[in-house]
Parts: structure tokens; C-alpha cells; sequence
């Protein structure tokens, strides 16, 4: 192939709590929201040789844009099941009995490590399933559809 696409896909998320005080020392803390930020940035490269503007240079690029929309797609079909993993670890990791003030910063550490597990889990399977779906993409008949779709055009 005379193209590339490069994609670098990131999780990250902001978590909220709620801490309610039920005596003097004692306080129950629970996730009051879990934000998450699925970032994806694909870079698509194309050869120097392709000059902008040819039927290659089109066809190239458009055989690039579907691993582009391969990744939207697939982030796209996981968001509810990365928000229902979330939303269950949250709802786990909430402390049940009230714990002394002095334990809140290790409660609320605990919690984010279950959410951050939780999430990259997710990322995952993501990933996996997009690195399967990529390699569909580049099957043997895409290759030869590429090679021979600009037949005036001269290979470089």
C-alpha cells in the first residue's frame, strides 16, 4: 500500500464525589459522576511518490478514511458498554458504612483505581476489535482493487 493511517486512541475520566457526614468523624463517600473522554486522532500518511490531486492519490486516501471510519465506528458501538462498566464500578466501589474522615483521600483513591481498571478493560476490547476490523480492511482483494483502480495512471 502506498498509504498509512495511524491511530491513537485515549481514555481518560473525572471522577466526582460526594462525602455526607452521618457523626462528628464519621462520613459515607460515594461517586456523585464519572466523566469520561474517549479521545481518537488518526493521522493518515500518504506516499511522497502519489502526486496530490491523481486518481492514486484519491484512492489511497479514500482506502485510508475507511480505517479512519473503521475507528469512529467501533468507539461509537463501545461508549455504552465503556458507560456501563463505569457506571458499575462506581456503584461497587462506593463504600457502604460510614468511614473515619481520615480515610476519605484512600476511599477515593481505591474507588478511581476500580474505575480506571474498569475503563481500560474496556479500552481493551476496544482496541482488540479495531486491530480485527483493521485487518479486514487490508485484505488481499482491497489490495488488488487499489492497485487497479487507476489503470492510466503509472505506478511510481
Amino acid at each position: 500500500m502506498e498509504g498509512l493511517t495511524d491511530s491513537d486512541i485515549k481514555m481518560a475520566y473525572e471522577t466526582n464525589f460526594t462525602a455526607s457526614g452521618v457523626s462528628r468523624d464519621r462520613m459515607c463517600v460515594a461517586v456523585k459522576s464519572v466523566s469520561i473522554t474517549i479521545t481518537y486522532k488518526p493521522t493518515v500518511y500518504i506516499s511522497s511518490n502519489i502526486p496530490p490531486n491523481t486518481c492514486r492519490f484519491d484512492v489511497t486516501q479514500q482506502h485510508e478514511m475507511k480505517h479512519v471510519n473503521a475507528g469512529i465506528n467501533t468507539i461509537n458501538e463501545f461508549i455504552p458498554d465503556i458507560k456501563l462498566a463505569a457506571a458499575q464500578a462506581a456503584q461497587h466501589a462506593q463504600t457502604v458504612n460510614p468511614i473515619s474522615e481520615s480515610n476519605i483521600d484512600n476511599i477515593r483513591d481505591s474507588i478511581g483505581e476500580q474505575l480506571e481498571q474498569a475503563i481500560n478493560e474496556q479500552n481493551d476490547i476496544l482496541e482488540k476489535t479495531l486491530r480485527t476490523r483493521q485487518r479486514k480492511i487490508d485484505s488481499r482483494f482491497e489490495y488488488i482493487r487499489v492497485s487497479h483502480a487507476c489503470p492510466d495512471e503509472e505506478r511510481q
